[in-house]
Formats: C-alpha cells, structure tokens, sequence
C-alpha cells in the first residue's frame, strides 16, 4: 500500500543581529541574521521531554531519523543552499502534546511523546 504524502507546515522567523556592511556602490549589503524553523515531525516519537525546551536538544544520531527542511538564499551570491549540517545550528523539541507511558515490559518508566504534537 503506498503512504500517502501529507505536506508539512513550516512557520520561519528571522531576526536582524548585525548590519556587517553597506557598499552602495557595488550594490551589496552583508547581513548577520538568525532563523528559526519551526514545524511537527509527524513520523517519529520523542522519548521523556522535558518542560525546558534547551534540554531537549536533538544528537547528530537524532537527526539523522528526522525530516529537516533546507533553505535556498535565492538572492545570494551563489543562492546558497543552507542546512543543519552545513550551519551551527541546533535543533530541539519543544514539549507541548501530552504522553502516555511506557507498558509493563519495558524496564524502564518512559514518557513517550507524538511527533504530530511537540
């Protein structure tokens, strides 16, 4: 049976941090910005998230699992292709859907969250 291909919502936010140069002459500005990609990973499950988004950091092996987007800075020099790879990025998981807990044959207690919600 073939999945069907759901498309994935992704709210960005930039923010401004430095104006690094102005040549109005060669008709260039180079700016410092930060982005935030935010979307719902819908595939996967998130195992015991903490309230404190920062300690939900993702590992490199976490990463590997997820669907991440890229951006194309079409108005760039080279319409640069940005990824989590190629940046200092950091990607984490924001609490915010409910869990239900593990089941008696597991050994340990897990928290264990729905990538549709957090």
């Amino acid at each position: 049976r073939k999945k069907q291909l759901i498309p994935v919502k992704v709210n960005i936010s930039t923010v401004l941090k430095n104006v690094i140069e102005i040549s109005e002459v060669n008709h260039l500005i180079e700016l410092k910005f930060g982005i935030t990609l935010v979307w719902y990973e819908n595939r996967v499950e998130y195992h015991n998230l903490k309230v404190k988004e920062a300690l939900n950091a993702l590992s490199d092996k976490e990463l590997q699992s997820l669907w991440i987007p890229y951006i194309i800075f079409a108005n760039t020099d080279d319409d640069e292709a940005v990824t989590i790879q190629n940046t200092r990025s950091r990607v984490s998981v924001k609490r915010e859907g409910s869990f239900v807990r593990s089941g008696p044959e597991i050994t340990d207690e897990i928290e264990i969250f729905q990538g549709r919600e957090n």
